[in-house]
């Protein structure tokens, strides 16, 4: 793809353009009425049974002024809601913040995002956006110079969580990691679908590129069928959060830059039916080999996997009964997104009742409530 696909896109100067604002409130009354009649729904929902999390997906976050208004509404919601309906972790779903140069810009996002997110605890995937490759490929530069490391990326925006808890199979060198909710028995298991190795040539050229190499690595794959999935107890529940999977409703052009995250869906199915899996995906480089003897596991109870990545919203169900919940963006730049109504913002509380075996997903801002059955 050449630089005029990007800027057509929407990407012009240094990423998604929020569009200008009606007034330069932080919490505008059209929000809060939206935030007390979501409150009212989830309350609905809770049940003794059941355990709720925050969910954003693709906040795309710039220090830009209109930006910055719109993400102070955003959270300020949030905290709303997180208080009054007790809702204490923040699941991140990647693309946290708009491509550019790497120290003015990308880098600065980073850390503003972060002071925005102070007092939230908060759990982020890793997302095709968020190591910069595509202002270096896409945009801007020939060599890969404004890429950000996994080590970089961990300590700009991840080195909060293993004082929250969080196991980490790579250190700071890999982005995936399971949380365990020790009190609802949930684990959440964080998987990073850009697992590739940063590599150059004699140029300074990546050879791995990112952003259309959607791939785990053997290591990461190993890790979630002989670490993440182990459980010494049954009565879990097991939540996996990718920031995007293989949909079966893909377009045939984007079946092969995605096709070795099939693995994902192999593996959730098959550890959900307690089934024996030895399996390839993928090729050359990015060949890896999933093998579990589920069968022999003292198993979870599989709720879903969680995602972004689309900015659309999607269910979808496999056949093992797994569902696929994609969530839109948190950015407002499409033109059905206005300022000055809810639409301008959007995050989901998911509330998943263990008794019903049902996800109720509760919209804040754009779109719609939904509910889907595991």
């Amino acid at each position: 793809m050449d630089k005029q696909h990007f800027i057509d896109a929407g990407y012009v100067d240094f990423g998604y353009i929020s569009p200008e604002l009606t007034s330069n409130s932080e919490y505008p009354e059209y929000i809060v009425e939206n935030v007390t009649e979501s409150v009212r729904k989830i309350q609905q929902h809770q049940t003794r049974s059941s355990f709720s999390f925050g969910f954003m997906a693709d906040i795309h976050y710039s220090t830009t002024y209109n930006h910055d208004i719109r993400t102070k509404r955003l959270f300020n919601a949030y905290k709303e809601i997180a208080k009054r309906a007790h809702i204490d972790m923040l699941v991140l779903g990647g693309d946290y913040v708009n491509d550019g140069v790497k120290e003015n810009y990308k880098v600065r996002n980073y850390r503003e995002l972060r002071a925005h997110l102070d007092g939230i605890k908060y759990l982020p995937v890793n997302g095709n956006h968020d190591d910069n490759w595509i202002w270096d490929n896409c945009i801007e530069a020939e060599l890969a110079e404004h890429q950000l490391t996994a080590d970089e990326i961990y300590n700009l925006f991840y080195n909060h969580l293993v004082s929250l808890g969080a196991e980490f199979d790579a250190g700071s060198e890999g982005l995936y990691y399971f949380y365990n909710d020790v009190y609802k028995k949930v684990r959440y298991i964080f998987i990073d679908t850009n697992d590739v190795p940063m590599t150059f040539n004699e140029k300074g050229e990546a050879v791995h590129t990112e952003k259309h190499i959607f791939a785990l690595s053997q290591r990461q794959t190993d890790w979630l069928i002989n670490k993440a999935l182990c459980f010494d107890e049954e009565g879990w529940s097991v939540v996996f959060i990718a920031h995007t999977a293989f949909l079966t409703s893909m377009k045939a052009e984007h079946a092969d830059e995605y096709a070795q995250l099939k693995v994902i869906n192999e593996i959730a199915d098959s550890y959900k039916l307690g089934r024996d899996l030895d399996a390839e995906f993928g090729s050359g480089d990015y060949k890896i080999k999933a093998k579990a003897a589920f069968s022999e596991y003292k198993r979870a109870e599989v709720v879903g996997v969680f995602g972004g990545h689309w900015h659309k919203d999607i269910i979808e169900i496999t056949e093992a009964g797994v569902p696929h919940i994609y969530a839109n963006c948190v950015m407002m730049y499409l033109p059905y997104r206005k300022d000055g109504e809810k639409s301008e913002i959007l995050f989901d509380i998911v509330t998943v009742d263990r008794e019903s075996r049902t996800i109720h997903i509760t919209r804040t801002g754009y779109g719609e409530d939904r509910t889907v059955n595991y």
